[in-house]
């Protein structure tokens, strides 16, 4: 008998109930689940309770019998011709959960509205769809973690204990962990868990990509009655959150020539953007990180002039001054350029083959400090 988590197990027996207009018999249902009767009598009074419509009856020699209403007895689910072409047309924002369930079953959807809408409005869309365009531009493919997002989410809406096996950015090999999930963040093309870590009495984040795999135990946690993710990164900028303290005021002037551009966005909850007599602007964020905001002022370069706080005004000053170091030496590399090591067993002119080559002068680059990417 199988270990399938409660929540997978009845989205397969929807999926058994949905294949059978006639219905089934428990046992089917049982055998082709790879579960006990009892389990999924179980499943089906959950999904009863849950708002789907079965029927329970009796069927040959007594057997009870279950089966899945027809959509028609239901309020009706109709989208007009822009709903539909609209959907069609969004589902390439699926592609982060390409191979889970839910991307299975979506897809099943987007095949029915294709073959509702007809050939010659999908030539249309088809033709359509040219004119959108979404860059690749550190876009992440997470076909390969199907199972992974597939398992969590299980334990997310199970309270399941996950052991998490996991490499952070500062760690040279995966390490396993226990953590609580407590629900999915995706922000700058990544996917993000948010779980609670007991070892360390704190919730963090853990990067989908450095996930290596996840096991949902038996133990169950108990559901936190405050966790809700946009209260959870309310004093972020992205996904850095900082400490839990009061949020550091950060006031910045951005130039004419790019006030326009940081205008036509929404960049925190927190801003305030005000526009100055000579055309700059005077933009204001509450944050309890400024990692992020670091790397984003660094964007605008010289149109953009942190006036506080004095932190951050110190940490830019090191990166540019970083910068220009580096850019320096990049300088004097070009103006003395010096021989490439050759290949091994190969000699450079007048040389002996079996002679060692002289390795190239390394030059110091000053690194500078950087927090790290979320655990």
């Amino acid at each position: 008998m199988n270990d399938k988590s409660p929540l997978v197990r009845q989205w397969q027996l929807l999926a058994a109930l949905s294949s059978r207009p006639a219905g089934g018999a428990l046992a089917e249902f049982a055998r082709e689940l790879d579960a006990g009767e009892r389990t999924i009598r179980r499943d089906l009074i959950a999904l009863c309770q849950a708002g789907f419509p079965l029927e329970e009856s009796l069927g040959d020699h007594g057997r009870k019998h279950w089966a899945l209403k027809p959509l028609d007895s239901l309020p009706a689910l109709s989208l007009n011709w822009m709903e539909a072409m609209s959907l069609y047309l969004g589902r390439r924002f699926m592609k982060p959960l390409a191979g889970s369930n839910f991307d299975i079953s979506a897809s099943r959807a987007f095949r029915k509205i294709r073959s509702t809408l007809g050939e010659q409005p999908l030539r249309y869309l088809d033709k359509m769809s040219r004119a959108f365009h979404v860059t690749g531009a550190g876009q992440v493919d997470y076909t390969g973690k199907a199972n992974l997002i597939d398992e969590l989410t299980t334990a997310i809406e199970d309270r399941r204990v996950v052991q998490l096996v996991y490499q952070s950015e500062r760690s040279t090999e995966p390490v396993s962990r226990d953590v609580h999930p407590l629900g999915w963040i995706y922000h700058g093309s990544a996917a993000y868990l948010a779980a609670h870590a007991p070892d360390h009495g704190e919730r963090r984040l853990y990067k989908l990509d450095r996930m290596e795999s996840a096991f949902a135990s038996e133990l169950r946690f108990p559901k936190p009655p405050d966790f809700l993710p946009e209260q959870f990164l309310a004093g972020a900028l992205g996904v850095y959150r900082g400490s839990d303290g009061e949020p550091t005021l950060v006031r910045v002037r951005f130039h004419g020539a790019v006030a326009r551009a940081v205008q036509e966005k929404r960049w925190h909850a927190s801003q305030t953007l005000t526009p100055q007599s000579d055309g700059s602007l005077i933009a204001e964020f509450r944050l309890t990180s400024l990692v992020e905001i670091k790397s984003w002022l660094l964007s605008w370069g010289r149109h953009a002039q942190v006036l506080e706080p004095a932190p951050l005004i110190t940490a830019l000053r090191a990166e540019i001054a970083a910068l220009a170091e580096v850019y320096s030496l990049e300088s004097r590399l070009q103006a003395a350029v010096e021989p490439a090591e050759p290949a091994a067993g190969h000699a450079t002119p007048g040389q002996p083959a079996d002679q060692k080559q002289p390795k190239p002068r390394k030059l110091a680059t000053h690194k500078s400090k950087s927090r790290p990417h979320p655990k």
